[in-house]
């Protein structure tokens, strides 16, 4: 009788034990199938939301929190972080700072008179920058930031031979609320960003921004101009209407103002070998 009993209680402790063993993989399987999960990356690419790994274009796609977290406050600073793009200012040619020379995969636009149309296309919030004059801007406010590479003609025009950048801003909230943004570095750098969220109705919601930038020039004239500095401020406002789930309006206005002296010209070097 005992030696059954035993043995019932031997089987037991054996059943249980793997029960136990198979509870133990089931969560460490689930556990693990939570943790290489990726986080779907939402695009814009062909005009349509869907996710990034679904488009049949090469995309770089970076989210606010992502340029901020990788300090990119100006469109040329997004060489850094996206392949094959060259994003430059064309200040010594063209006089002005917000002037550029993008390229895509090796292809643009070198001439930067404001009357030439540029061959990478920059889009923000759908509405289409027609030069280069205007193209280098302080990067305010972005929801996103989407660099499409190759032609795109078929669905942003023929000034897309080279690709396309689409830059959308931030939504007005539905509570209202704010955010505020300062900072300071080297060349007496200040930085400065306020947003305000101001819902005006269920339907109706707005967002007003502004922003400053001053840092001194790195390259001084015999004559007292600082060169190469930077004194810009921008304002926006921003309202969204959607009073049905099908229908949504938007109105944006954008103001930038740059006072500045301009990227010095500087000679590397001179070649002295004959021409023939």
């Amino acid at each position: 009788m005992n030696a059954g009993l035993k043995r019932l209680s031997n089987h037991g402790l054996l059943l249980g034990g793997l029960l136990s063993v198979i509870g133990a993989e089931a969560v460490a399987q689930e556990a693990a199938g939570q943790a290489g999960v990726l986080e779907e990356v939402t695009v814009t690419a062909r005009k349509v939301r869907e996710n990034l790994q679904d488009t049949p274009v090469a995309v770089t796609a970076l989210s606010g929190d992502a340029l901020e977290q990788r300090q990119i406050f100006q469109t040329d600073k997004l060489t850094q972080v996206v392949p094959n793009l060259q994003f430059g200012t064309n200040a010594p040619l063209a006089g002005n700072n917000s002037s550029s020379q993008v390229f895509i995969r090796g292809i643009g636009q070198t001439d930067p008179t404001s009357t030439v149309d540029p061959g990478v296309g920059l889009y923000i919030d759908d509405v289409y920058v027609g030069t280069a004059v205007g193209a280098r801007m302080d990067l305010r406010d972005i929801a996103s930031v989407q660099v499409l590479r190759g032609p795109q003609g078929t669905l942003f025009g023929r000034n897309t031979i080279g690709g396309a950048v689409l830059i959308s801003t931030t939504d007005p909230g539905n509570e209202f609320g704010g955010t505020v943004r300062g900072g300071f570095g080297s060349d007496s750098l200040l930085d400065g960003f306020v947003a305000l969220d101001a819902p005006i109705s269920g339907t109706l919601k707005s967002r007003f921004t502004a922003g400053r930038r001053k840092q001194d020039g790195y390259v001084s004239r015999p004559d007292g101009t600082d060169l190469g500095d930077t004194n810009t401020y921008t304002l926006t406002s921003k309202f969204v209407w959607k009073p049905t789930k099908k229908l949504e309006a938007r109105w944006l206005a954008d103001y930038s103002n740059a006072d500045e002296h301009g990227s010095p010209l500087v000679f590397a070097s001179i070649n002295t070998a004959a021409t023939f």
